[in-house]
């Protein structure tokens, strides 16, 4: 499966969207849960580097055709985060999201899948798991559901 900045910016999108407009008090659906799973961060994605939400500063900045694809994407994100944030907490999100850039990158669920596949292959069945980096929990919800003799997860 090929990098696609688009999809990845769409689902992060979607599932901003869930969780700022979400009043914690409703049960999500499976389909929003699903959508929230998916969020990747914002790894990867440098066209959210770009100044502001305006075509003409992104092409002075130097932003390719793949970028400027983007562009209209990056509005939806920062109309959506300034009409659910306060203005000092909408610059920390930004500031985040470019801080992110070059290390928050999620892991797809097909890489757990197979180590543990491998690792049950090899005879192995850890009762304890570390995750280092919990991130949306991908490799937990995978190790849950591939070792059902785990008893106890450490997640940072």
């Amino acid at each position: 499966m090929a990098y696609n900045a688009k999809r990845k910016l769409e689902g992060n999108l979607a599932a901003l969207r869930i969780s700022l407009q979400w009043d914690g008090k409703r049960k999500l659906s499976e389909q929003e849960v699903s959508a929230l799973k998916s969020y990747a961060g914002f790894g990867g994605i440098p066209a959210i580097l770009f100044p502001g939400t305006e075509r003409e500063g992104w092409v002075a900045s130097g932003a390719k055709e793949a970028d400027l694809q983007l562009l209209p994407l990056n509005r939806d994100l920062h109309l959506l985060l300034s009409e659910h944030l306060a203005a000092d907490d909408y610059k920390q999100a930004v500031s985040a999201m470019k801080e992110s850039v070059l290390s928050a990158f999620y892991t797809p669920t097909v890489i757990p899948q197979v180590l543990f596949e491998a690792m049950i292959e090899s005879g192995l069945s850890p009762q304890r798991i570390y995750e280092p980096s919990a991130g949306a929990g991908i490799f937990i919800t995978e190790a849950v559901r591939s070792f059902p003799n785990l008893q106890e997860v450490t997640a940072v």
